[in-house]
């Protein structure tokens, strides 16, 4: 947006790059065997319901609102971590796959949702549903933040595309940086113990 481009268009075309992010992450977790896939299925299932009712809805908001509340989001996110970062790195159980708790898949829901329409902190969200309340070691639960961003970030962009809202040449540029980034933030997360990040 510092670079005049208008919220809609900013939002859709940052997606790519979040869009490349999931997936080098996701490789970089199933290379080191650290990506659980007991219950992948429901939750792609429900990133993808989630994912694309947020799209949806942030078509209903004009670039003005929408800069207002993606300004507001990235604010309110930073406060989180700055003041209670134990919201989101919080102390973690034994590993244990999701169970069908309405809470624990509801958590997931609003967390989908929220990154269908605005993305921007998305991560301390899921974050927090997979170590909080779901007990994720902080690995697991990284790769976990990562297949759920790349489900609902898959069907907003088929949204987004279809709309013609992205600019292919910064999204193309944002996404090989992301991959790249991602590659590497895996082997720190998979090299710094828990209790140090927390």
């Amino acid at each position: 947006m510092l670079l005049g481009i208008p919220a809609d268009i900013a939002t859709a075309t940052n997606r790519v790059g979040v869009l490349m992010q999931s997936i080098g992450g996701v490789a970089g977790f199933a290379t080191q065997q650290r990506l659980p896939t007991g219950d992948l299925r429901n939750i792609v299932a429900i990133s993808l319901l989630s994912g694309g009712l947020g799209t949806m809805s942030a078509s209903l908001f004009s670039a003005q609102l929408l800069t207002y509340i993606l300004l507001g989001s990235m604010v309110t996110m930073a406060l989180v971590m700055l003041v209670a970062p134990e919201l989101v790195l919080t102390e973690q159980a034994s590993y244990r796959p999701l169970n069908r708790s309405p809470s624990r898949w509801g958590m997931l829901f609003i967390a989908g949702f929220y990154g269908g329409l605005i993305q921007a902190g998305v991560g301390f969200l899921l974050l927090a549903a997979f170590t909080g309340a779901l007990h994720y070691d902080l690995a697991r639960a990284n790769a976990l933040k990562l297949v759920t961003t790349f489900s609902f970030t898959a069907i907003a962009l088929v949204i987004f595309i279809a709309q013609d809202l992205i600019l292919w040449l910064p999204a193309l540029a944002l996404g090989s940086g992301s991959i790249s980034g991602a590659w590497v933030g895996v082997n720190l997360t998979l090299t710094i113990p828990n209790n140090s990040m927390r």
